[in-house]
């Protein structure tokens, strides 16, 4: 929730140097494994996917609508294929498990416009995009908001039992990773608690 006195806060004020962070893109053409890769190494919840020979985010759009690679839609893709030839998967272009992001504008948009994008959308992350940089995008998460609460831009009178998933998904030890996965997709959750 943000606070009475912040409420018209701008993206570009709570993120000031959101375009001068160093995101790695991934390819169109990279390999899914690549892309895993990039997410686990780097902590990120979605990497913007790049034309070959470019460094800006790419020009295939869905629905005018940039392109992104996440772990959510790696698993989702991978439950399609019910765990069926995983050596292909994992050599095939990360494009084909793309999802399409929401964009709001850095210069114009306040910081409700990107919280109403993470929950229309049900990932936590949506496109930046400024347009004063020849529509130059950033990718913003839920985790960005964190350092918004310390340093006192954003309060919040929420407790854990309002924002917990609830009740918390279970998974018998004995299921097989496709049969969890699938679950965990179909739930949207990202952890499960495992059962004895």
């Amino acid at each position: 929730m943000i606070s009475e006195a912040r409420k018209t806060l701008r993206i570009n004020e709570a993120f000031p140097k959101l375009f001068s962070r160093s995101v790695p893109r991934i390819k169109l053409s990279d390999s899914t494994l690549k892309a895993i890769h990039a997410l686990l190494s780097n902590h990120l919840d979605v990497l913007p996917l790049v034309s070959e020979g470019q460094d800006t985010w790419s020009s295939e759009r869905a629905e005018n609508s940039p392109r992104g690679i996440s772990g959510y839609s790696i698993v989702s893709r991978l439950v399609k294929s019910s765990g069926s030839n995983l050596d292909n998967f994992l050599t095939e272009q990360c494009s084909n498990s793309a999802l399409t992001l929401g964009t709001v504008s850095f210069e114009s948009d306040d910081l409700k416009s990107l919280l109403y994008m993470f929950e229309v959308t049900s990932f936590g992350y949506s496109i930046v995009s400024k347009k004063s940089d020849g529509n130059a995008v950033e990718v913003v998460s839920l985790m960005d908001f964190l350092p918004l609460y310390t340093q006192g831009m954003l309060a919040s009178k929420l407790k854990v039992k309002d924002v917990a998933s609830s009740p918390v998904t279970t998974i018998s030890r004995e299921s097989t990773l496709i049969e969890t996965l699938s679950e965990m997709s179909r739930k949207k959750f990202r952890r499960a608690k495992i059962e004895d």
